[in-house]
């Protein structure tokens, strides 16, 4: 059977686990302080699991299986060959960082923050990419980080990926108990014991996130709100065209609020599992309102010393969710250049802003909001 393109990467993804496994439970000068005893006991509990040539390998393959998936989607013109040069440059940057002690300590730490770390350092490694393979290479990052957070002790995703693969490993443990050189009675407590110490972690380690969140003080809607052309327009963008950034433009008191928050009752009313609405009248207030989500996003607070840091915590979060429809609304923008590596994207992500600027960055959908005519 045809190996995955993709292996490479599960094999280098794989070899960054266990170098994180190895740096969380060894002492040494780079030893990561503060690790959770529970989440430390885990990192141990995967170096055990993974210990032998053949075990990582299968290991690195279901990887490898889960990315193929995830990039059946990705639209290219790249041949075979070509992917997998997209795939090699990958795991090449893998390896790197799997190398570079600091940066794999703060993998231990923050395990969601691989994304931004991988994103930082792709550029020398893209190049050698083909042009036709290059929207393999950018959809692998995202799709990599993912992954190592779902694999990862100590990621607010552990328990919904990372838990279910260590208990998976100790099923095939016990489907071998023949094989092994200790008693059953002994192997057996030793599996109880580790189920224990699951349960511990997963006792302190935060909730999930809610599946539905609505964030911040959304306007109520008018009680004699006239539909006009202007929300259609909205609608059209944002829900319907599926625009990831959308600006409602207009003098003040032309109720661009108003049109913003009836698109986001739509929203709402239809499920979608994020609306959250922001100040965005400064870059403070958008900081302050991107860190509070991002708490109820259940990113990690460790560590965390300043609104900023956890505000990239919670873009990070955003881009790395599944493909779904979500909405952010950044209220009353005063400057555009405030926004500057703040304004959220994902996977099915939207924005729309309001603002009293006539002319906005060419890559937002613009809607003027014109002013009430008689009849309205």
């Amino acid at each position: 059977m045809k190996s995955s393109p993709f292996l490479d990467v599960g094999l280098s993804l794989t070899s960054l686990l266990l170098n994180a496994a190895q740096l969380a439970v060894t002492p040494s000068p780079v030893a990561v302080a503060g690790t959770l005893d529970a989440s430390q006991r885990l990192w141990g509990d995967i170096c055990r699991l993974s210990g032998k040539d053949k075990g990582t390998r299968a290991f690195a393959q279901r990887v490898a299986e889960r990315l193929d998936d995830r990039l059946r989607t990705v639209s290219s013109d790249a041949d075979e060959q070509e992917i997998r040069g997209a795939a090699t440059a990958v795991g090449a940057l893998l390896r790197e960082v799997s190398t570079d002690d600091a940066a794999v300590v703060e993998a231990v730490r923050h395990p969601e923050g691989l994304g931004s770390l991988l994103r930082r350092r792709a550029a020398p490694h893209r190049e050698l990419v083909a042009a036709s393979a290059e929207p393999f290479f950018d959809a692998l990052l995202p799709a990599v980080a993912e992954e190592f957070a779902r694999l990862a002790p100590g990621s607010p995703r552990f328990q919904e990926g990372a838990l279910l693969q260590l208990l998976d490993g100790l099923d095939r443990i016990e489907e071998g108990l023949g094989d092994l050189q200790h008693g059953q009675d002994e192997i057996r407590a030793g599996i109880v014991g580790i189920h224990d110490r699951l349960n511990d972690f997963a006792s302190i380690w935060p909730a999930a996130a809610p599946e539905r969140i609505r964030f911040g003080s959304r306007p109520a809607r008018a009680p004699h709100f006239i539909t006009r052309g202007e929300q259609e327009a909205a609608r059209r963008f944002v829900i319907d065209a599926a625009e990831p950034l959308t600006a409602l433009t207009g003098m003040r008191g032309r109720g661009k609020s108003q049109l913003a928050t009836t698109v986001a009752a739509h929203c709402e009313e239809a499920g979608w599992p994020l609306v959250a609405w922001m100040t965005a009248s400064s870059r403070e207030a958008l900081v302050s309102a991107l860190a509070e989500l991002g708490q109820c996003l259940g990113v990690s607070t460790e560590d965390a010393h300043s609104p900023e840091v956890l505000a990239g915590r919670c873009l990070d979060r955003l881009r790395s969710t599944e493909v779904s429809d979500r909405l952010i609304v950044l209220d009353n923008i005063e400057s555009f250049d405030d926004l500057r590596d703040l304004v959220p994207t994902g996977p099915g992500l939207r924005v729309l802003a309001t603002t009293t600027r006539t002319q906005v960055p060419g890559h937002w959908q613009q809607v003027p909001v014109d002013v009430f005519n008689r009849e309205q």
